[in-house]
């Protein structure tokens, strides 16, 4: 597993974590201020079974969303016509 910490301007970190043999990435952790409560809300997107859609490009089939330990998006794709 291969880790990537991206800090932007605003001093906000995402780190991502890469597959090592496909170098995909698997999994995205964004921290966040909230506001309302001056405390960090921490968002996990996880990313699988990743098929070519054409002309080479990858992309997830299944997306998993939490947001502090709550699921907010789930999507899967069942079928992929070629």
């Amino acid at each position: 597993m291969n880790i990537v910490e991206i800090t932007g301007g605003d001093d906000v970190t995402v780190t991502v974590y890469f597959d090592q043999f496909t170098k995909l990435p698997t999994r995205q952790i964004h921290k966040r201020r909230n506001t309302e409560y001056h405390d960090f809300d921490t968002l996990v997107s996880a990313y699988a079974k990743y098929r070519d859609v054409g002309g080479g490009v990858q992309w997830p089939l299944d997306i998993h969303r939490e947001r502090n330990g709550d699921k907010i998006y789930e999507m899967y794709r069942i079928r992929h016509n070629q």
